[in-house]
């Protein structure tokens, strides 16, 4: 005992003021996910051979666990960010095994090295299916719209503690082989006690799938994932990003240009044109049912949007949907109008506004996470 005592000890000595206050925070929690040593994940990558893609925090190389399961293993920085995202994800989802959810099969914390193991996901994150040369159908864009939302309702709903997600676009929904959709990186995710009504935290994150009122940093709720599924819905619908500059003006916002469309009774125009030759009578009942709950998603004021559980119900045809009210205030940062009587929101429209060439330059936008 003397003997252990002395190394912890010695150990202890040996590690940063960081480095005791991650093992301590490591430590708190409950049911956290095996840990790999360096070494392990080091023989497990080939040495870090094959990469799959690069993030904002880090990069992800393909493995293989010696039980023969093959895993994505994200690699962060030694920075502060990249401590911080290993402690979210393993706070996070450590513990929780959902089949809309990506999976964490473990981590490594040692020393500089800091590291997150994730099922791997075959087909990889939506965006490469959305916006690249392969075409989507129909049933695979719905099936991921409601895997992504019974994700996000688990979260907001079924955890201990409420998760709010705060990173909900293409990049962070992965596809297996079944195209089967899972919500992954939480790295910039909040957990809340239940009688947590809201939150005001410092806004980050990617221009466009930005609720109003993180953008105004009055306060974030479970509302800010909905309306970023909105948005994530709207470039399913659409087949294009949400903010793209090398469209017609009237066209740069897709938010802003489908509601347009919604308002001349031109819906069909937001469709997909490369599947629109393929769907069917029903099909196109189904495609006016998913945009008229997108509509609702991204209403300006957060009590007006569903909740996540509300928004499976609509999916599933449980519930009746309703059309939408179509007066938003990021109409005018087409027109160039002030939104009339709200300052609150013309600050809003003029901050999207400006953030549509920042997510047109955005490095990330096109890193895929994939195998």
């Amino acid at each position: 005992m003397c003997a252990i005592f002395v190394r912890m000890f010695v150990l202890r000595h040996k590690m940063s003021s960081d480095e005791v206050e991650q093992e301590e925070f490591l430590g708190s929690l409950p049911g956290l996910p095996p840990r790999f040593s360096y070494n392990e994940l080091a023989l497990a990558t080939n040495h870090f051979m094959k990469v799959l893609g690069k993030g904002g925090f880090g990069t992800v190389y393909e493995g293989d666990l010696p039980d023969g399961n093959k895993v994505a293993i994200k690699r962060l920085g030694d920075s502060k960010q990249g401590q911080t995202e290993l402690r979210a994800e393993v706070a996070t989802i450590g513990g929780i095994n959902h089949h809309c959810l990506v999976r964490l099969w473990g981590f490594c914390s040692e020393g500089a090295h800091r590291m997150l193991v994730y099922e791997c996901m075959t087909n990889g994150s939506l965006d490469r299916w959305l916006f690249g040369d392969t075409v989507l159908e129909w049933a695979a864009r719905y099936q991921i719209a409601m895997d992504t939302a019974q994700g996000l309702c688990y979260l907001h709903r079924d955890c201990r503690h409420k998760i709010i997600h705060l990173g909900v676009k293409p990049q962070n929904i992965l596809l297996d082989d079944r195209f089967h959709a899972k919500v992954a990186v939480f790295g910039m995710s909040k957990l809340f006690d239940r009688d947590t009504s809201q939150v005001v935290t410092r806004m980050r994150g990617t221009p466009g799938y930005l609720a109003p009122e993180w953008l105004l940093q009055t306060g974030i709720t479970e509302k800010c994932d909905v309306w970023s599924y909105g948005m994530v819905l709207l470039e399913i619908l659409s087949g294009r990003r949400n903010v793209d500059v090398h469209e017609s003006p009237q066209k740069w916002y897709l938010s802003a240009w489908a509601v347009q469309c919604m308002q001349e009774k031109s819906w069909h125009e937001i469709i997909d044109v490369r599947i629109q030759g393929s769907l069917t009578p029903e099909d196109w009942e189904h495609v006016k049912r998913v945009l008229m709950i997108a509509m609702w998603c991204i209403q300006d004021a957060p009590h007006m949007r569903p909740s996540m559980a509300k928004v499976v119900q609509m999916l599933e045809g449980v519930v009746d949907v309703d059309h939408a009210p179509l007066h938003y205030d990021f109409l005018h940062m087409v027109s160039g109008d002030a939104p009339p009587d709200s300052s609150m929101t013309s600050t809003y429209t003029r901050s999207a506004f400006s953030s549509v060439t920042e997510l047109n330059d955005d490095s990330s936008e096109s890193e895929v996470l994939r195998s």
